[in-house]
């Protein structure tokens, strides 16, 4: 062995060593950092893998909830699961896929305004691409199919979690309606996973909610909504209600109100603007709801000398929609001549 060759054996054993003692430090330093800066986790993840720990593998439970109707809800979900699976599957499309034995293994979060659904499909690695995105689809209408069998409204936060033996292959989220449609998010990798943890986060106490706020006593008797109710508006007045609901379901909220109304003695007896303004009478009081989506869902229910007089008119028949025409000054004068008389006759 040559002096230049001793040299370079020495050189790369000494680069070599320091290379692996800088390392050693280096592992060290990143133990002692998470030793002291434990990471935090995020509210609703330790409920959220418990309840992923409890989907596993089959232990003589199939379904599993964070209460005993939440476990009914989760049966119910497994059950539908498993019949639409075995009719599109086997029956309607056989040799798509053949499924396994196993046991589909659910877990149901209930909540006062969510509910979230976790599915463990035994063999899931097996599923041909197209036959997992039907699955995927398959149990979004079952976890809808679960809620609308318990009775749970319109308008509750809904998220559905698929996986196999280790990893979710979808994860959806989205809100609880007849279409069963309103997927607002759809994923499958690890970094999805946080966008369940809210569905398992332990509710406020009590005294830190936000309290509902109470129908105005000119309208309670009415027995307006108050489930996602935000605010009533200051305008509100014994002519007409106007409130901030939470979501984006126009039609849904102008259904329940026309429900309650009809319920409370009121017919409905006319519609103006393509349906989304309904007219509802009870003996000589003639009110209209209408609903207009501007962020938050915004109701309005008002009688003929509420914010909106010429919506009223419309739909009741006081006036008539005709080709567009832009007021001169004088016609506007005569409007507002015209409505300030009405405002001043007597009600019938």
């Amino acid at each position: 062995m040559t002096a230049r060759t001793k040299v370079f054996l020495v050189v790369g054993a000494t680069l070599a060593v320091a290379f692996l003692g800088f390392m050693t430090w280096r592992v060290w330093q990143f133990v002692q950092y998470m030793r002291d800066h434990p990471r935090q986790e995020a509210s609703g993840e330790a409920a959220f893998r418990a309840a992923n720990k409890a989907i596993i593998r089959y232990a003589g439970q199939e379904a599993f909830g964070n209460t005993p109707r939440a476990r009914e809800v989760a049966e119910a979900f497994g059950r539908n699961l498993r019949k639409a699976n075995e009719r599109l599957f086997t029956e309607g499309k056989p040799g798509l896929l053949s499924l396994t034995q196993g046991r589909f293994l659910t877990y149901c979060q209930r909540n006062e305004s969510s509910s979230a659904f976790l599915v463990h499909v035994p063999e899931l690695h097996q599923y041909t691409e197209e036959a997992r995105q039907l699955l995927h689809r398959l149990a979004w209408l079952s976890a809808h199919q679960a809620l609308r069998e318990a009775g749970v409204p319109e308008g509750h936060r809904v998220a559905v979690g698929v996986k196999g033996a280790v990893l979710y292959s979808s994860i959806q989220v989205g809100t609880h309606q007849d279409g069963a449609d309103a997927v607002e998010y759809s994923g499958d990798s690890l970094r999805d996973l946080p966008r369940l943890y809210p569905f398992f986060a332990a509710p406020p106490p009590a005294s830190a909610r936000p309290a509902v706020p109470a129908l105005p006593a000119a309208w309670a008797p009415l027995d307006l909504p108050t489930a996602g109710l935000v605010v009533v508006s200051p305008e509100t007045n014994e002519h007409g209600f106007y409130a901030d609901y939470r979501g984006s379901d126009r039609q849904a909220l102008l259904d329940e109100v026309a429900r309650r109304l009809v319920a409370k003695g009121f017919t409905r007896s006319c519609a103006a603007e393509d349906g989304y303004v309904l007219g509802f009478t009870k003996g000589g009081r003639q009110l209209a709801v209408k609903v207009d989506v501007i962020g938050v869902l915004v109701l309005s229910v008002f009688d003929a000398k509420g914010k909106d007089p010429i919506l009223h008119g419309l739909c009741f028949g006081r006036y008539r929609a005709g080709p567009s025409h832009t007021l001169d000054a004088k016609e506007k004068e005569q409007l507002w001549r015209q409505l300030e008389a009405e405002d001043e006759s007597p009600r019938p």
